[in-house]
């Protein structure tokens, strides 16, 4: 399977990195724009599975950009590139507002960012197969629609989390940085709504979105 996948960034050094790293994957071939407006103009044209944008400031107004355009984005899922804002969990509370799926730290490793892109997309077909045929399974699908979406690897953290286990200790036990752990942990909280990573816990075991951790 491949999906369609556009870039908007005004640096150009990011899209043609995003279109390399792509280059041989299930992402390629990447439509890339340095212009808002350039590639307004191609949502208006077709329609793309992934959307990377970078990160909002006083010029490049992504927020803005995505919510002008929730309509053609509907089914698309958004990832924005790196952060400006300074504070990551008013920034990830801001971009759950403006319907962004999940934020990439600035310096992510290249198989975390793949990795990420994997998962959020995956996410969305699940969705969209549930939308499609909303009669099929409505029981399944009213759950799904209830329930806080957590991407596969937002699950796996959030266990590790009922575990107990640090930012540090979950990028070790998972594989990944310790700056993808923080924005995952970041991402949970705001998609769960809880103000500490217990309440996360408790919740993401609530929803039946993770398995109690068995206890000695």
């Amino acid at each position: 399977m491949s999906y369609r996948t556009i870039v908007v960034d005004p640096r150009p050094i990011i899209g043609l990195g995003i279109m390399e790293i792509c280059r041989k994957t299930e992402f390629a071939p990447v439509d890339n724009f340095h212009s808002l407006t350039d590639a307004a103009a191609s949502l208006q044209q077709r329609q793309y599975d992934l959307l990377l944008i970078g990160p909002a400031d006083i010029r490049f107004r992504s927020f803005e950009f995505c919510m002008a355009l929730q309509d053609l984005l509907q089914h698309t899922r958004k990832i924005m590139l790196g952060s400006t804002l300074g504070d990551a969990n008013w920034e990830s509370t801001l971009a759950g507002q403006h319907g962004i799926d999940a934020i990439a730290p600035s310096g992510i490793p290249v198989q975390d960012l793949l990795a990420l892109m994997r998962e959020v997309v995956t996410q969305a077909s699940v969705m969209r197969q549930v939308t499609r045929k909303p009669h099929r399974d409505r029981k399944s699908a009213e759950l799904l629609t209830r329930a806080p979406i957590l991407t596969v690897r937002e699950r796996d953290v959030v266990f590790e989390i009922a575990c107990g286990k640090t930012n540090s200790e979950i990028a070790q036990k998972l594989g990944i940085s310790f700056e993808t752990a923080k924005e995952h942990v970041a991402n949970i909280l705001r998609k769960l709504k809880a103000s500490t990573r217990v309440q996360a816990a408790v919740l993401a075991i609530n929803e039946k979105l993770i398995q109690p951790p068995e206890t000695e």
